[in-house]
């Protein structure tokens, strides 16, 4: 199965060491666990990455240096919620997200269920796109091949963002 992830430059050495999950938790983990969140496609990788980035985090002028990184896992490696035995929260889409759901990852991580976890994506759940956690501390993480390659984004979808998020003016 191949998967994807877009991150800064100065990461690429390492793009699923898991150290952001770490460092700042996600929605499948809590902070102090080290999971890698990749997507089944590059188009939700960047939807996924534009529904994170603040504004003032990219100058739509000045492109960060991205890359984009595709990493091959063993097919057998690779389980869904189901097949782990967990259930997926009600409020699965809220905004923070529900501690369920971090309390589901963690436990996926400390019993090395898998070395990947399919979950569905908050931001387009209605398509068979789906999110792929990746554990790097699971013993059959030294299978997964990574390739890095630089990556372009059309800028129009950071001006965009900006000029919604910006204060709208009252019309007289």
């Amino acid at each position: 199965m191949d998967v994807y992830r877009v991150g800064y430059r100065i990461y690429a050495k390492n793009p699923l060491s898991g150290e952001g999950s770490f460092l700042y938790g996600g929605r499948w983990s809590s902070l102090g666990t080290r999971m890698a969140y990749t997507s089944t496609t590059l188009a939700l990788v960047m939807a996924e990455l534009l529904a994170h980035v603040r504004v003032g985090d990219f100058d739509p002028d000045t492109p960060p240096a991205l890359v984009y990184m595709r990493a091959t896992l063993p097919e057998t490696s690779v389980r869904t919620i189901a097949q782990i035995g967990a259930k997926l929260p009600r409020g699965g889409d809220d905004v923070p997200a529900p501690a369920m759901d971090g309390a589901v990852g963690d436990k996926w991580i400390a019993t090395a269920a898998s070395l990947a976890l399919v979950v569905p994506s908050v931001h387009v759940a209605a398509t068979p796109e789906r999110n792929v956690l990746i554990n790097p501390l699971h013993p059959g993480f030294q299978r997964v091949t990574v390739r890095v390659n630089a990556y372009s984004y059309d800028r129009r979808l950071l001006v965009a963002r900006a000029s919604a998020e910006r204060p709208r003016r009252k019309r007289r």
